[in-house]
């Protein structure tokens, strides 16, 4: 015979429930102990992060086809402003925003490239950094040295995907909506090889940008957004590191008029990150390190990002 016990209704703990969790990317509602958004992947961290501050923090798309080098650059670009003592400087803001520097960073130590993110959202690596603003940068930005931004590591397959119209990925219409910015990545090893994808894939982005409509009040639209287009694995290309602007004019002149024509702020850079490579088994080796142009478009971006 089981005894009888005597057991308290903690029905409080059901008022949790009542009040939904609005992600911040795409602002799905969700339980509030969710860790993941079920709609967009994107880490339920950044909403509970987001709500301590009066005003949210701005996010940055980053837009590239696959294998053009966004993981590698977005990696080193945190390794460089976490070490940096002066000037513009990122601080992570979460356990979740180490993870990506950290791979990256740990790949090319032994002479590898970082594996290709994975095409599910919920496995992609988001970041929220403090961005420290310096000189003239706080000038600009009306004296506020410190900002908030948050970018996420997308599959370059899922932003392929839904560009072209052959599946709807919400995480990336969710980024691309909610971008403040964006930063443009095209590969120069295809320029350079005679291929036309990568400019393409720019163009159709930035075409997708240039039509979003302002979701709220007071929100500028993308015509008056920055935009850097970023030229990476730069490092054989002399002529691109030297004058990316002129470069954008010679090799992607259909890229660089459309920017031209469709948006106010815009930017060519060259960035590489290894010096030297080699291949083996079908497969890119850095032999040498050596970064080379990797702050500068993220500086210019938030140097120009509004309110």
């Amino acid at each position: 015979m089981t005894p009888l016990v005597t057991l308290p209704m903690e029905s409080y703990q059901l008022a949790k429930y009542a009040e939904p969790l609005v992600c911040f990317v795409c602002e799905f509602e969700n339980n509030y102990d969710a860790e993941i958004c079920r709609c967009c992947g994107a880490p339920m961290a950044l909403t509970h992060q987001a709500g301590n501050y009066k005003t949210a923090p701005q996010m940055i798309a980053v837009v590239g086809p696959p294998k053009s080098g966004k993981t590698v650059y977005l990696g080193m670009l945190l390794d460089l402003l976490a070490r940096r003592t002066s000037g513009i400087r990122a601080l992570a803001r979460g356990a979740f925003s180490v993870t990506l520097q950290q791979q990256t960073v740990e790949s090319l130590a032994t002479c590898q490239f970082p594996e290709a993110t994975p095409s599910a959202a919920e496995h992609w690596n988001w970041v929220h950094c403090q961005v420290h603003l310096a000189g003239r940068q706080v000038q600009l930005m009306n004296r506020r040295s410190t900002r908030e931004i948050v970018f996420v590591d997308s599959a370059g397959d899922a932003q392929q995907t839904h560009l072209d119209n052959e599946q709807y990925q919400p995480a990336v219409s969710a980024m691309l909506a909610r971008s403040a910015a964006a930063l443009v990545v095209v590969d120069v090893t295809q320029v350079e090889s005679g291929g036309s994808d990568a400019e393409y894939f720019a163009v159709k982005a930035l075409s997708n940008l240039a039509e979003l409509p302002r979701t709220k009040k007071g929100r500028t639209a993308w015509q008056k957004r920055p935009v850097a287009v970023v030229f990476t694995k730069a490092d054989g290309c002399e002529i691109c590191c030297d004058d990316p602007t002129s470069y954008a004019d010679r090799h992607c002149s259909g890229l660089a008029q459309f920017c031209r024509d469709r948006f106010s702020k815009v930017a060519f850079f060259a960035t590489s990150v290894a010096r030297s490579t080699t291949t083996r088994y079908g497969e890119d080796i850095p032999l040498r390190i050596e970064p080379r142009g990797i702050v500068e478009p993220f500086e210019w971006l938030t140097s120009r990002m509004r309110r």
